[in-house]
C-alpha cells in the first residue's frame, strides 16, 4: 500500500488554475505606495493627478479582470468574486492613501497596538479591575505615542516618573 499520490486512474479534481490578478493587484499597490513616497518626500500631500488618474484607471481595469474571471453564480458566491466585489465597491477607501499622505498605507501600526493588549490578556487572562486596565492602557499608549515621535521609551517614562513628562506639541490651527 502506497500514502504517496493516488494512482494515474484515480478520479481527482485539479486545483483551479491562478489567474494572475491577484498578484497584479499587489504589485500595484506596491508602486503606488512607492510613488506616495517619493511624493512625499518633494513635498506633496496627495499624488499628482496623472498619477492618481493611471492608478485608478489600472486598478480599475485588474478589479474589472478579477470580475470577469469569476463571474456571479446563482447562490452563495466564490471568495474571489466577493473580495473583487468588495475590491470595486470600496475604491476609494482602499485608495485613500494616494489622495490624503496622512492616511496610512496599512493598518499595521493599528494592529501592533491591539496585540500588546491582546497577548495581555492571554497571558494574564485579563485585567482584575477597570482602574488596573486604564492604567496599562496609558501608559502603552503614552510610549506608543513617544515612540511614533521619534523618540527612546525608556528616558521618557524616567521623565515621566520624575515629574517631566514629555507632550507633544500642540496643533497648530491653519
Amino acid at each position: 500500500m502506497s500514502f504517496g499520490r493516488p494512482p494515474a486512474s484515480a478520479s481527482t479534481t485539479p486545483p483551479p488554475a491562478p489567474t494572475g490578478w491577484a498578484d497584479d493587484l499587489v504589485n500595484l499597490l506596491g508602486d503606488a505606495h512607492r510613488w506616495v513616497g517619493h511624493w512625499r518626500q518633494r513635498g506633496h500631500h496627495r499624488l499628482p493627478a496623472f498619477k492618481l488618474d493611471d492608478l485608478h484607471r489600472r486598478y480599475d481595469r485588474l478589479v474589472n479582470r478579477a470580475l470577469n474571471l469569476h463571474p456571479p453564480r446563482t447562490g452563495k458566491q466564490t471568495p474571489a468574486r466577493n473580495l473583487a466585489l468588495r475590491l470595486r465597491e470600496r475604491k476609494d477607501e482602499f485608495l485613500r492613501f494616494a489622495t490624503d499622505f496622512t492616511v496610512a498605507f496599512s493598518n499595521n501600526t493599528a494592529e501592533q497596538a491591539i496585540r500588546m493588549i491582546k497577548t495581555k490578556t492571554k497571558v494574564s487572562g485579563g485585567f482584575r479591575t477597570l482602574t488596573g486596565a486604564q492604567t496599562f492602557l496609558a501608559q502603552r499608549g503614552y510610549i506608543s505615542t513617544v515612540r511614533k515621535n521619534g523618540l527612546p521609551a525608556m528616558p521618557a517614562l524616567r521623565n515621566a516618573l520624575t515629574g517631566k513628562p514629555w507632550m507633544p506639541a500642540a496643533p497648530t490651527l491653519t
